[in-house]
């Protein structure tokens, strides 16, 4: 934001962004690089980014979060319970670990870069278990278009990359069986 161009521009490459994409103010950098940068029907690349997510099975990043778990939360006559509570109760970056889907990805949010106006989503929605596991939480992710012609996926199943994805463990895990149902309420505001 403290950048200063000679001139506009026809393409803003971006590539700051977290393994769920958002974070606290990329949506003003975004505009602001928008407003200040970029010539009338200039772009973004990547322009386009999808954000997606899918219940998921990581049972090696779930018992990595669960510190205290063969010694049922206490050590030391120590109660770790609300600290294995507050572990659970926040994201986890995904680096490392398989991530095995339950269900199909759905799309939670597009985002065009060159336009948009509010990246906050509100998405509630009813999956359809595909694979019996154990559902740890959900993965989210992002893919995006560079151009018309040029996608990348940021997905479990795409190759491993530097950006992975962002894990949203459940503090008690749930089994289920191909054919469930799940319902899901997502927010970002």
């Amino acid at each position: 934001t403290n950048t200063k161009l000679p001139e506009r521009v026809n393409y803003i490459i971006m590539e700051d962004y977290s393994p769920i994409f958002l974070y606290e103010n990329l949506e003003q950098i975004i505009i602001d690089s928008r407003i200040r940068f970029l010539k009338e029907n200039g772009k973004f690349i990547p322009n386009t980014i999808l954000l997606k997510m899918s219940p998921v099975q990581c049972p090696t990043l779930y018992d990595s979060l669960n510190l205290w778990k063969n010694e049922n939360d206490i050590l030391f006559d120590i109660d770790w319970s609300y600290t294995t509570d507050l572990i659970f109760n926040q994201p986890h970056y995904t680096e490392n670990h398989i991530i095995n889907l339950l269900s199909n990805e759905i799309l939670i949010k597009e985002i065009d870069l060159s336009k948009d106006i509010g990246f906050t989503f509100s998405c509630f929605t009813e999956l359809e278990i595909l694979k019996s596991g154990t559902l740890h939480g959900l993965a989210s992710w992002w893919d995006c278009w560079f151009t018309p012609t040029q996608f990348f996926s940021n997905s479990p199943n795409a190759p491993s990359n530097t950006w992975g994805q962002m894990f949203f463990p459940f503090r008690y895990p749930v089994s289920v069986k191909k054919g469930d149902s799940i319902n899901i309420h997502l927010q970002a505001f």
